[in-house]
């Protein structure tokens, strides 16, 4: 798969994040970044949103 992010690399955005919203219906996830610029990540998987919530607590 082309464009494939490593969901470290995810979690690491989001804890220098603003905030975050994670659209489950579409597998989508925002994150709103203190230069306001806001990442759109497609196919985010529930269990992927668990993952990267879990990784960028630590």
């Amino acid at each position: 798969m082309k464009n494939m992010i490593k969901m470290t690399e995810v979690a690491e955005e989001l804890k220098n994040s603003l905030d975050s919203d994670y659209c489950q219906k579409e597998s989508i996830l925002f994150i709103r970044k203190r230069t306001g610029i806001t990442y759109k990540i497609n196919n985010v998987t529930e269990k992927s949103y668990q993952e990267i919530l879990r990784l960028s607590k630590i």
